[in-house]
């Protein structure tokens, strides 16, 4: 009985040596898992680390590279925008209207036509960006904020590339066919401050001056760079907010950068673009016409930076901006809903000055019944801002005319400069 009982007691002991065995082991096992898993933690998140270090030395590499790209782009479109004006004087003043010409004239022109005929190319540093894609980093980045801006800002320097590529070899043919054909006396287009000098004088050389001027080749040449400015003012936009991003160690959008980028202009898109008038030459897109009670058209002039408008003593008469680049009978439009006011930039030509600002859709019969907004003008450069809700009769979805200045009855001489559309 005893032998049986110190057998159980063996079994028993036996038993709970297994069990605390198993115990034990189910804890060493236990250890063992957290201590791979923190050591797979903490290997993670110093590669996260180190990857997040590497993704940061890319993106400083593409901030060098912007940074030097927005500095080029901003000369570059300074100087295109500068030179608006200057297309549209030669092109509508000197070389359609003017019937002679004087020093001041051809001197203009020809420097204008040396500075339309230096080449610019952007020649952006793809640097960065090729090496983080090559990185196979780039896909750290997807679905973050930065990684849209990326390829936004590097798709338009690539369309930049190809259009300035055509620009530009339009421009060259153009003065290769302006400087191989045989102009006579062409050495005073030029060189007008010797004009006198060998006896010839202004009024003799006018002939030779308006064979130049109506050359299809200076048509060419003054013609406005396309779509251009619209390419680089997006890409200066973008590429400003990626510089922030960068700097600030962020990958998404905070409510600066939606504030930032929503001036950035979809250009195959149906929103209209804002910027109707620059300096006195009408944006990319716009064209402008008179229409008047008696018929006539020739009150209405390119000057240099400014547009005038001489209205006569007649009944009623229109000088207006309307969508497109084909006839006023077509009525094209865009989508202006999403702008909140329209900003003018007036003055009257001798002194005070009254003008009626309208819009119309393309729905609007052309009878004048259009809502219309007075402004009343000084002999001083003001910009006017106009709430669009006062246009009611227009259809902000569907606009045709932006704008129209309309004048009633009593002769009015006023200047127009800047137009556009404000968010």
């Amino acid at each position: 009985m005893l032998s049986k009982f110190k057998k159980l007691r063996r079994s028993s002991l036996s038993l709970g040596n297994m069990k605390s065995y198993f115990l034990y082991a189910i804890g060493e096992i236990l250890l063992v898992t957290f201590g791979i898993l923190l050591a797979l933690q903490v290997n993670n998140w110093n590669q996260n680390k180190q990857d997040q270090s590497t993704i940061g030395a890319y993106l400083k590499s593409i901030l060098i590279n912007i940074k030097s790209d927005l500095s080029n782009a901003e000369f570059i479109n300074t100087k295109r925008i500068g030179l608006l004006p200057a297309i549209d004087y030669v092109r509508f003043n000197l070389r359609l209207k003017q019937e002679t010409y004087n020093q001041s004239d051809i001197i203009f022109t020809s420097q204008s036509f040396n500075a339309i005929l230096e080449n610019n190319y952007l020649n952006a540093n793809l640097s960065g960006f090729e090496s983080l894609k090559n990185s196979g980093y780039l896909s750290k980045l997807q679905g973050k904020d930065i990684e849209v801006l990326l390829f936004q800002y590097y798709s338009i320097v690539e369309e930049i590339r190809l259009m300035e590529k055509h620009y530009n070899e339009n421009l060259q043919n153009a003065s290769e066919d302006f400087y191989t054909t045989d102009f006579n006396k062409f050495y005073y287009f030029f060189n007008p401050e010797f004009v006198g000098g060998d006896g010839l004088t202004f009024e003799f050389l006018q002939p030779y001056f308006k064979e130049i001027y109506t050359h299809s080749s200076i048509n060419r040449i003054f013609d406005k760079p396309s779509t251009l400015i619209w390419r680089y003012e997006n890409l200066l936009l973008i590429g400003k907010e990626i510089v922030r991003m960068i700097e600030d160690k962020r990958m998404e959008y905070d409510e600066m950068a939606t504030q930032n980028l929503k001036n950035v202009f979809d250009v195959n898109g149906n929103i209209g673009y804002p910027r109707i008038l620059i300096n006195g030459a009408p944006g990319e897109g716009f064209k402008q016409g008179i229409a008047a009670a008696d018929g006539s058209v020739d009150w209405g002039n390119f000057e240099l930076n400014e547009i005038v408008i001489d209205f006569p003593e007649i009944a009623w008469g229109a000088y207006y901006f309307y969508i497109g680049d084909g006839t006023y009978q077509q009525r094209k439009t865009k989508d202006y809903s999403v702008y909140q006011s329209l900003t003018v930039e007036l003055k009257g030509k001798n002194g005070g000055a009254s003008v009626y600002i309208a819009l119309k859709d393309d729905t609007d019969p052309d009878d004048g019944s259009e809502s219309k907004v007075l402004l009343n003008l000084t002999n001083e450069w003001a910009t006017y801002t106009i709430p669009l809700t006062a246009f009611e009769t227009a259809d902000l979805k569907r606009l045709f005319v932006v704008p129209s200045f309309v004048f009633q009855g009593t002769p009015q001489a006023i200047k127009i400069k800047n137009i556009e559309f404000v968010k």
